[in-house]
């Protein structure tokens, strides 16, 4: 019964430990990833201070709204929290590597083939993905404009009592860009 006891206890307290370190995990990750948006969008302020009055008017104010929201939690969703799945991962493979091959060598190549398919099979879909995420950014961008726009011109359709049309715009905007 006292082995039962002390091995629960260990048990739970291996449990508590792995508890407190996801918290932090994830705590620090969020920061971590907070203070690099926080980055990004200073970079793309400095090349916005740092453009013609030509250069910046080459773009709409939604366009740039776009690269501050749309482009920069594309970023986040596709980069830094995957590179962070990915480490996770990573580690996942050589601690389990570890522990299999405490049972027996044999398990070795077998992991080492899988983790290889597991590194391959989603590369062959990067490009893929990397077009519909760069077309996903640019759509949102349009949409962004567009309803820009139509938000401008609050004022005249409010006093032209039309605000119905409002609306109407921002629906057929919607539905454009899906």
């Amino acid at each position: 019964m006292h082995a039962l006891l002390v091995w629960s206890a260990i048990n739970f307290s291996v449990w508590g430990a792995f508890l407190l370190s996801n918290y932090f995990q994830v705590v620090f990750q969020e920061k971590l990833t907070q203070r690099i948006m926080v980055d990004i969008r200073d970079t793309i302020s400095r090349k916005i201070v740092g453009s013609s009055y030509a250069q910046y008017h080459n773009k709409t104010t939604g366009e740039y709204l776009s690269e501050y929201v749309n482009d920069v939690g594309n970023i986040e969703s596709n980069a830094i929290k995957k590179f962070f799945t990915l480490l996770s991962d990573g580690t996942t493979v050589v601690f389990s590597t570890i522990t299999l091959a405490a049972y027996h060598l044999l398990f070795i190549p077998a992991i080492l083939l899988l983790s290889v398919l597991m590194l391959r099979v989603p590369s062959r879909l990067s490009r893929p993905m990397t077009s519909a995420t760069k077309t996903m950014s640019e759509d949102n961008a349009a949409f962004s404009n567009q309803v820009t726009n139509v938000l401008n011109g609050f004022d005249v359709l409010f006093n032209a009592n039309k605000l119905g049309k409002l609306h109407d715009l921002i629906k057929s905007a919607a539905k454009k860009w899906v």
